[in-house]
């Protein structure tokens, strides 16, 4: 096992880390990253309600069940209308 001998919290705690490293914004391709992008995608606008044209978003689960991690299901969000139109992110291509 990966963390054979540590206890339970410890070892979710040292996978946390692994993964906090992988799943970040410009990081290079790896497996872990490139999972439900869907999500990384949902979390971004939840982060930012103001770039999809939203005041407020809060995740919901999806009417569609997911069966693995490769199946592209949608990652839904209910949120409130902005009164201002929607604005472009930053990226360092814009530099």
């Amino acid at each position: 096992m990966m963390n054979a001998g540590l206890p339970d919290a410890e070892a979710l705690a040292k996978a946390m880390d692994i993964v906090a490293g992988i799943r970040v914004a410009g990081a290079q391709r790896h497996q872990l990253n490139q999972l439900v992008p869907e999500r990384w995608m949902r979390s971004v606008a939840l982060s930012d309600p103001a770039l999809v044209g939203a005041a407020t978003l809060t995740p919901v689960e999806s009417a569609l069940p997911r069966t693995g991690l490769k199946e592209t299901v949608p990652a839904t969000a209910l949120g409130t209308a902005s009164s201002t139109t929607m604005r472009k992110p930053q990226s360092s291509m814009d530099e």
